[in-house]
């Protein structure tokens, strides 16, 4: 197995503003689809090629184009 290593470049955008913090991260996590990504992990696991993989992606990116990703890693077991 190769390994290739793309380098980003990554921009901070801070707003001030007197929407309520609960509510922020409310539409944060609606616009990158967060719901809809739940179980993307065992989904990504599961499929059986490319085109799968690529159409089960496509289906899962928010409305502004990200795909949301939460992990978890057992450490200790």
């Amino acid at each position: 197995m190769s390994q290739t290593v793309v380098p980003i470049t990554v921009k901070l955008v801070q707003t001030d503003t007197t929407i309520p913090f609960n509510e922020v991260v409310a539409h944060l996590e609606k616009e990158v689809n967060k719901v809809g990504c739940h179980d993307i992990v065992a989904k990504i696991r599961a499929a059986q090629d490319q085109s799968e993989f690529e159409a089960l992606i496509q289906s899962s990116v928010g409305e502004i184009g990200f795909l949301y990703v939460e992990l978890s890693f057992p450490y200790g077991h």
